[in-house]
């Protein structure tokens, strides 16, 4: 898949993005070398990053699914339903390097 899509977390609502969930090639490098795709989470203060689960992209389809725990972006089970997040989303065509898209909030 060589398509980056980045979901930008405003966490806190402050005008500045926390967090980056983006897919990634397993081998953790932004090449296409393993094949197999995780979803990772950027903490953007800190620069550390966190992977979990597998992005699911099924063969012959357009949609990515990535999937991140709410530890992982600074929040828990009292946050659920209760806090908003502000966030943006691009896709970003990182092998071919064509036009991108990008929904802002």
């Amino acid at each position: 898949m060589p398509v980056s899509h980045q979901i930008h977390l405003d966490t806190n609502r402050e005008g500045v993005d926390d967090y980056v969930v983006l897919n990634r090639d397993a081998s953790g490098q932004t090449s296409i070398t393993d094949g197999r795709q995780l979803s990772r989470v950027v903490n953007l203060a800190t620069g550390t990053a966190s992977a979990l689960f597998f992005a699911e992209h099924s063969t012959n389809t357009g949609n990515t699914v990535q999937l991140i725990c709410g530890e992982q972006i600074g929040m828990n089970a009292a946050n659920l339903l209760a806090t908003n997040v502000e966030l943006d989303v691009l896709a970003q065509d990182f092998y071919f390097g064509g036009p991108g898209d990008l929904v802002e909030a």
